[in-house]
């Protein structure tokens, strides 16, 4: 398939995208399902572009926060790393999977779309539940290359 080469950009992107994982919900993601020009109704982890300077811990806490309203203090962890193309549009995406936890149940209690012309919903999805989903490409690669959060070992250093 060509593409148009107006649409190509010359370099990757970077995405950063956070696993977030909750005690208050047992094997599952939180997720939202896109409104954005691409990817429009698919279920995506919250993320986004990784800014000039900005560290890939820092990004992930700010576009939680910028998306669903969660303020993030623990580290998240640097968990997988996703390649891909989006032809259609000419991009190309390399995307920094982050692993958090997030228990405080006050905090959670704030969870709201806070983009909604972008994300019409959040809500917590099995992990075991995702291959019945429409996903983002990024997620859906990490989904079908065999990644699972919930068997990193806890007390490990990908542990959150």
């Amino acid at each position: 398939m060509e593409t148009n080469p107006a649409l190509t950009t010359s370099r990757p992107l970077v995405g950063v995208a956070t696993i977030l994982l909750s005690s208050l919900h047992p094997q599952c993601i939180l997720l939202g399902r896109r409104l954005s020009s691409h990817g429009t109704g698919t279920y995506q982890l919250p993320g986004g572009h990784l800014e000039y300077g900005e560290s890939f811990v820092n990004c992930a806490r700010r576009e939680l926060q910028e998306e669903t309203n969660l303020t993030l203090n623990s580290v998240p962890k640097l968990v997988y790393v996703t390649n891909n193309l989006f032809e259609d549009i000419g991009k190309h995406y390399v995307t920094l999977f982050m692993l958090a936890q997030l228990d405080d149940e006050q905090e959670l209690l704030k969870l709201k779309c806070m983009e909604p012309t972008k994300c019409d919903e959040w809500k917590w999805v099995k992990w075991t539940d995702l291959k019945q989903l429409n996903l983002f490409k990024p997620l859906e690669t990490t989904v079908n290359e065999g990644f699972n959060p919930f068997l990193i070992e806890k007390g490990t250093i990908l542990s959150p």
